[in-house]
């Protein structure tokens, strides 16, 4: 188990290196465990097969870059295909592409999830960062798994990091997210009104964005009348629940102070 541990630092080392080289948001990164049990690094680090008296092993950072890149595209994939295909469409007219010419999932304030059937009242959708920070909330300890993935396991229980931060590959089918629409189109109409363009708006940006917003829309609802929101989300989760689509331009249901 030693061994196991110094191996990980030593990938954890040259992970650190490569992330520290990177201009994009964190949560847009992988963690190190989703890299780390990636072959060829999940036989080096994890399995007790692997043959090595010296337990100082160099991690290449730009084979590590590699690696990541290969893992966010396929991350990018799965977030394009929840996405219908008009709106898909939008945002490739907008999109970066990559080395191999594959449009890059632009980091947008106003792309939206949910999980369905979750049953809690005015639940907020999910960001983009919430799903790349908490996207295993809900896995279950007794989930199948195979006997490399009970030795990861083993290893992380043991002092490398929290079991509940399992690689995104190994759970795309277990999300249940969805694209909400509803929520999306709800996001364009408060980022436009705020006076930007929800194509080019990223999450960091509007979160920075100051606000002190009061609804005057809700006279059926008299818990809401003066509620002043400060959380751009909180603005797009209250419009979801209490004002019907095109009832009252956004400027006559908000003021702002």
């Amino acid at each position: 188990m030693l061994r196991v541990v110094d191996r990980w630092f030593s990938f954890n080392d040259s992970f650190d290196s490569w992330v520290e080289s990177q201009s994009m948001e964190s949560y847009w990164l992988p963690k190190n465990i989703d890299i780390a049990a990636l072959e060829p690094y999940r036989s080096i680090v994890f399995m007790p097969a692997w043959d090595a008296d010296d337990t100082t092993v160099f991690f290449d950072i730009n084979s590590i870059d590699r690696a990541a890149k290969t893992w966010m595209r396929e991350r990018n994939d799965f977030l394009f295909s929840l996405i219908p295909t008009d709106i898909r469409n939008k945002l490739n007219r907008v999109a970066q592409t990559d080395d191999e010419g594959k449009f890059i999932l632009p980091d947008l304030a106003c792309l939206l999830f949910s999980k369905p059937k979750k049953g809690r009242h005015l639940e907020e959708p999910y960001t983009l960062a919430d799903i790349c920070r908490h996207r295993l909330i809900e896995w279950e300890a007794n989930m199948p798994e195979s006997e490399e993935d009970q030795q990861i396991h083993f290893a992380m229980r043991n002092g490398i990091c929290s079991p509940y931060e399992r690689p995104w590959k190994w759970d795309l089918d277990d999300f249940g997210l969805e694209f909400n629409t509803r929520a999306y189109y709800i996001a364009q109409e408060v980022v436009q009104f705020l006076g930007l363009d929800p194509f080019t708006v990223s999450l960091s940006d509007i979160e920075e964005y100051h606000l002190d917003m009061s609804c005057v829309g809700c006279f059926r609802y008299w818990g809401c009348i003066g509620r002043v929101h400060t959380r751009w989300i909180s603005i797009v989760t209250h419009e979801m629940h209490y004002h019907d689509d095109g009832d009252i331009p956004m400027e006559e249901r908000w003021s702002t102070r």
